[in-house]
């Protein structure tokens, strides 16, 4: 017994080193922004590519910014979803 729980701890601290190492970047559908976020979803990283401002009102940069954020979030989740599936199979994670 002692031996299988020292094998799923070793399981998890392997799955948190994972998602601590994770990193995701999605970009904006006109490709002006591009989020970076780690395997938990923080922004860690917001490029704007040069002169997009100046293109367009400022204004509209915003949903653009929107958009890479949660498309990179939605993905990093996807990602931590399927490293906690494979550490711990029956385990039954809530959308959140």
């Amino acid at each position: 017994m002692r031996t299988e729980l020292d094998a799923q701890l070793e399981r998890m601290h392997a799955a948190q080193a994972q998602l601590a190492a994770l990193r995701v970047v999605a970009a904006s559908p006109d490709g002006s922004v591009s989020a970076t976020v780690n395997g938990a979803g923080t922004l860690i990283e917001l490029e704007i590519v040069e002169g997009a401002l100046r293109r367009s009102h400022p204004a509209g940069i915003g949903p653009q910014i929107v958009t890479a954020v949660t498309e990179a979030r939605a993905d990093a989740d996807q990602r931590a979803r399927g490293v906690l599936a494979d550490v711990a199979p029956g385990l039954r994670l809530v959308e959140g």
